[in-house]
């Protein structure tokens, strides 16, 4: 069957979209169809190719672009990837295996691991190493097991999933009337959280969700670990959603305190704080007191994105 490959992109990123362009078309290889990318209108990419729609959007919504890449789909199976996402062609043949193979309407997560890339920087770099102590041996397999309540993994073989509370949005596929049908993501989510509402209507419309733990991409997020952006906007994004109530801050009269010490106090020196970090370049350099002082500057832009009124609310 023909596919359509919708890479939404409406960040800053250019260099690893390059990489993903790059890999999404050199995956079809001899199968017929097309890389849709919706991006923001800023970023300048110098790709030709007859396969390739550029789509220019000025808004800043990842659901958004996949619905609207979804409409302008000319083929019946979807593709969905991230912008840091690496495709091959085995895995493009497995989405086709599948959706040969399922006679019911249904969605289906491939898996993820970091590229070789992404291994190094986080041997070699002081952020990559801090992240990687948040989040050990990240891949899919390790984000689902922890979220699923049911021990439903299987190694060899696509297997229905019992997940009903988290939905990962970067490496997908399902047909496109299916998709259609339930009206795509929720555009009024901008953030992550658009994929537990996702989940929650597939599962609604009687639409099965499977994984297949065979189907590996390479998650290229190399930007990570030298642009201390990423973990400024990610705390920033937590808070925007506990301010919205998507997100649930713990009732705690300690809240006032986190706010007037981490958000008030500790922001005010977060500057130096973020250039001490950033040139500790060694993990075996003193890295419990880094890792500390990491945690520090981290709740500090939290707290400081925090309102007064949100805290309030929770008492």
């Amino acid at each position: 069957m023909c596919i359509s490959i919708v890479i939404p992109s409406t960040g800053k990123r250019v260099g690893i979209l390059i990489d993903t362009i790059n890999s999404a078309l050199a995956s079809l290889g001899s199968v017929s169809g097309e890389v849709i990318v919706v991006k923001n209108k800023s970023k300048v990419i110098n790709i030709i190719d007859s396969r390739l729609k550029l789509i220019d959007v000025d808004f800043n919504n990842v659901s958004a672009s996949r619905n609207l890449g979804a409409k302008l789909a000319a083929n019946d199976l979807l593709c969905f990837i991230d912008d840091d996402m690496l495709l091959s062609v085995a895995n493009i043949r497995r989405f086709q295996m599948v959706e040969a193979n399922t006679f019911v309407p249904y969605v289906v997560s491939a898996v993820w691991e970091h590229s070789p890339r992404v291994q190094e920087l986080k041997e070699t770099t002081f952020l990559g190493y801090m992240l990687g102590k948040q989040l050990p041996n990240d891949s899919f397999k390790t984000r689902y097991e922890a979220a699923s309540i049911v021990e439903d993994w299987q190694d060899e073989a696509v297997f229905q999933s019992a997940m009903t509370t988290m939905f990962w949005e970067a490496c997908f596929s399902m047909r496109r009337v299916d998709y259609l049908r339930i009206g795509g993501m929720n555009e009024q989510f901008d953030f992550g959280s658009e994929g537990v509402d996702f989940l929650k209507r597939i599962l609604g419309a009687k639409i099965s969700y499977f994984v297949d733990p065979t189907n590996v991409l390479l998650h290229n997020e190399w930007d990570k670990f030298n642009d201390w952006q990423i973990p400024e906007q990610r705390w920033r994004i937590e808070a925007k959603l506990v301010n919205e109530g998507k997100n649930r801050l713990a009732p705690s009269n300690r809240n006032y305190c986190y706010k007037l010490f981490y958000g008030v106090t500790v922001y005010a020196f977060l500057e130096p704080l973020r250039d001490l970090l950033s040139k500790a370049s060694s993990k075996r350099q003193s890295s419990s007191l880094y890792f500390r002082l990491f945690n520090v500057y981290s709740t500090a832009i939290y707290w400081h994105e925090i309102r007064w009124n949100t805290i309030r609310q929770t008492l």
